[in-house]
């Protein structure tokens, strides 16, 4: 016995270390990929949002309080109860 960690040993501790990076990683990917609808990040998705309300209010599809109530919660302010 050579008291210390074999040949066999040190492969199986590098190919742990390695699978478990991948599978961290891998987690981490699923999480982010789930994460963003379709591929689209979320910031784009708020602009467009964003755009969408900016076009019905000018068309008078909304009234004023809404547009302003619906601009709030799509830039994460506070949204004041009803």
């Amino acid at each position: 016995m050579d008291g210390g960690v074999g040949e066999v040993g040190a492969v199986t501790w590098i190919l742990l270390v390695v699978l478990g990076a991948l599978a961290v990683a891998g987690i981490f990917f699923l999480f982010w990929w789930f994460g963003m609808p379709y591929g689209v990040p979320r910031g784009a998705q708020r602009k467009k949002a964003l755009r969408v309300l900016d076009e019905r209010y000018a068309r008078g599809e909304i009234p004023k309080p809404e547009y302003e109530r619906k601009r709030r919660e799509l830039e994460g302010g506070p949204s004041p109860a009803r």
